[in-house]
């Protein structure tokens, strides 16, 4: 009965050492890259994060983006799992923009506005490792 209860015990602690650090890693990554592209000349405009399967996409999400400026958008996940992720832009009427569907864990689409007009984002969790969701992110910078 002991011997169980100390598993147990030790079990939990273990989740939850294991559990934070992975938390912490993707906090990094994500400050890692924001503090690079402000290094670079970029700001954050916005940032969203949706938990996706493999195969699952995002609702749109719409946005105005202002002219004279460069935009950049740049989708990852927080976990090591997700393989491929795609992020797409769209115009309100649902023709192509710009999008970034190369096979790889990073994401990246760039663009000039010059002139105001809103815009749609998407990303797709394409493939991943895994049969839960996975955090997936996409951060917009302008200049």
């Amino acid at each position: 009965m002991k011997k169980s209860i100390i598993i147990s015990i030790i079990s939990m602690v273990l989740l939850m050492v294991t559990l934070p650090q992975s938390k912490v890693f993707a906090i990094i990554k994500e400050a890692d890259l924001i503090a690079e592209m402000k290094y670079q000349g970029w700001t954050v405009s916005s940032n969203r994060f949706v938990d996706l399967k493999e195969g699952e996409s995002c609702s749109w999400w719409y946005k105005s983006f202002f002219s004279n400026h460069e935009y950049k958008i740049v989708a990852f996940s927080e976990d090591d799992d997700v393989t491929d992720i795609d992020i797409e832009v769209q115009y309100t009427d649902g023709t192509s923009y710009r999008k970034d569907d190369d096979n790889d864990d990073l994401a990246v689409v760039q663009f000039n506005c010059y002139t105001t007009k809103v815009l749609g984002v998407r990303i797709t969790n394409y493939a991943s490792d895994s049969y839960y969701a996975s955090r997936c992110k996409f951060i917009v910078f302008y200049r």
